[in-house]
C-alpha cells in the first residue's frame, strides 16, 4: 500500500509538470532526490509533492492518524494533504483515499471521548438564533481548538471534492463549540472543557470555522455571519491583539485582559484566513478586514523572523510538542492572505518574498538529504523530524508552490 500510495503522488507531479523524471521508489525511499534540470516555477511543487510522499511515512492507516503526531496535529497533516491537493489537482488520485481513510477510522479511534452537555448563551444583548445541530461523531475531545482544527480541515476537504459529509462535519462541530464551549468568563469560546483557559487559539479558530461555513452554507449564510462578526467583534475588544498588532497566548481570567503570554507563530496565522473569509462573507467592509489582517501578518513576519526573513517560533530551537506545528500554520495562513490582495498590493509582494525565503531556506538547511525529512528549525541546520514538523514546513512549500507564478515575476 505504501508503494503504491507513493507511486500515485510521484507520478501525479509528473504528470502535472510534464517532467520526464521519477521518484527512486523501491520498497519505500532510497538514496537522496535531485531535481531534474530546468526546473524553475514548478520547483516549490515538486518539493512539496516530494515531501508528501515522506509524509505519509509515518500514516498509520488503521487509526488514520500520523505517528509522531498528536490528535489536533494529525488534523493538520490532513489539512497540508488537502492543501497540497488544491494546488496540484491530480494528487486526488490518492489523496482522496487518505482523507476518507482518515475521516472513518479516526472517528472509532476517539471514541473513548465523552461529549459534554451544555446549553448555548450568549454575552451579548441579542444572539443569533440557534439552529438544531447533530452531534458530530468522533471528532470531539476535551479541547475545543482540537475540534476547530479537525473542522476547517475536514471544510478544505470539502473545497476540493464536495462531498457534504465533510461539509456537515465542520458543521456539527461548531454547534459544539457555541453549545458546550460558547459564553466564557471573559467572553468567547473556552479553551478546554474544563474552563480552565481563555485562549486566542480556540477563539481565533472559533471565528475562522463560522466565517468559513458562512461561505459555503447559503441557507445558512446570515446565521454563521452572525456569529463571525460578533467574534470578531469580540476579539478585537478583548485586547488579546496587543499594542505590537501581534497576537498574545490568552487572557488573564482574572482581570479579562491580555496575560502577555508568548506571541506564538500560530496566533499570528489563524486569525489571518478568518479575517480573508470574513471580507468574502461580508462586503461591506472588505477594505477593513484585509487591512487588519495586512497589519497581524506584517507585524507578525517583523517580529518572528531573523535577518535573513526566515521565520523562527519562540524558544527556537528547544521545542517539541505542540510547537513543531506552529509556524506552518502560519504560512498556510499568509498564503490564503497573499491570494485574496490584488498581485500589486505592497503587502502581498511583502509576503510573497516572505514565502520564496521560507520555502527556499528549508530545502537548503532543514531538509535531510537521503530520506527527505524536514525538521522543525527552517534555518537549520538540520534536527530529527516528525510528522509535525515535517508537515509544518510543507505548509511554507505549499505556500510558495501556490503562488510560484507571482513569485516567477518578482
Amino acid at each position: 500500500m505504501k508503494v503504491e500510495q507513493m507511486a500515485l503522488l510521484a507520478a501525479s507531479a509528473v504528470s502535472i509538470h510534464a517532467m520526464d523524471y521519477s521518484f527512486r521508489l523501491n520498497g519505500g525511499l532510497s538514496g537522496t532526490r535531485q531535481l531534474p534540470s530546468g526546473v524553475s516555477t514548478s520547483t516549490y511543487l515538486y518539493n512539496a509533492v516530494s515531501s508528501a510522499e515522506v509524509l505519509q511515512e509515518w500514516y498509520n492507516a488503521t487509526t488514520g492518524l500520523y505517528r509522531t503526531a498528536g490528535w489536533w496535529q494529525s488534523a493538520n497533516c490532513i489539512q497540508v494533504l488537502a492543501d497540497l491537493t488544491e494546488v496540484a489537482p491530480l494528487l486526488r488520485l490518492r489523496t482522496d483515499g487518505i482523507v476518507s481513510n482518515t475521516f472513518t477510522n479516526a472517528q472509532t479511534f476517539n471514541l473513548k471521548e465523552i461529549k459534554s452537555n451544555g446549553t448555548t448563551s450568549c454575552i451579548w444583548d441579542t444572539c443569533p438564533d440557534s439552529t438544531p445541530g447533530v452531534e458530530p461523531k468522533g471528532f470531539l475531545n476535551g479541547f475545543y481548538d482540537d475540534e476547530g482544527w479537525w473542522a476547517l480541515a475536514w471544510l478544505k476537504v470539502y473545497d476540493i471534492g464536495r462531498n457534504g459529509t465533510y461539509l456537515r462535519t465542520a458543521q456539527d462541530l461548531f454547534e459544539d463549540m457555541l453549545a458546550t464551549g460558547y459564553n466564557a468568563t471573559c467572553g468567547g469560546v473556552w479553551w478546554d472543557r474544563d474552563r480552565t483557559y481563555h485562549s486566542a487559539i480556540a477563539n481565533e479558530l472559533f471565528l475562522s470555522l463560522a466565517a468559513h461555513l458562512s461561505n459555503r452554507v447559503p441557507a445558512l449564510r446570515s446565521y454563521y455571519l452572525q456569529w463571525a462578526l460578533r467574534q470578531w467583534d469580540f476579539f478585537q475588544q478583548s485586547g488579546l491583539i496587543n499594542a505590537n498588532n501581534t497576537i498574545n497566548d490568552g487572557l488573564d481570567p482574572t482581570t479579562c485582559t491580555n496575560n502577555n503570554g508568548t506571541v506564538y507563530t500560530y496566533n499570528q496565522g489563524v486569525i489571518l484566513g478568518g479575517l480573508v473569509e470574513l471580507a468574502r462573507a461580508d462586503p461591506t467592509a472588505t477594505c477593513l478586514y484585509l487591512e487588519a489582517a495586512r497589519n497581524i501578518a506584517s507585524a507578525a513576519i517583523a517580529a518572528l523572523t531573523d535577518r535573513n526573513g526566515v521565520l523562527h517560533e519562540p524558544g527556537e530551537p528547544d521545542i517539541s510538542g505542540d510547537g513543531l506545528q506552529f509556524k506552518g500554520i502560519f504560512l498556510r495562513n499568509v498564503q490564503t492572505l497573499i491570494a485574496a490582495l490584488p498581485s500589486d498590493d505592497f503587502a502581498a509582494r511583502e509576503y510573497l518574498r516572505f514565502a520564496r525565503v521560507n520555502a527556499d531556506s528549508i530545502w537548503k538547511h532543514a531538509r535531510e538529504p537521503w530520506m527527505g525529512r524536514l525538521g522543525p528549525v527552517w534555518s537549520g541546520p538540520y534536527r530529527e523530524a516528525g510528522a509535525s514538523s515535517h508537515s509544518s514546513a510543507m505548509d511554507a512549500l505549499i505556500a510558495a508552490a501556490a503562488h510560484a507564478a507571482r513569485l516567477a515575476e518578482e
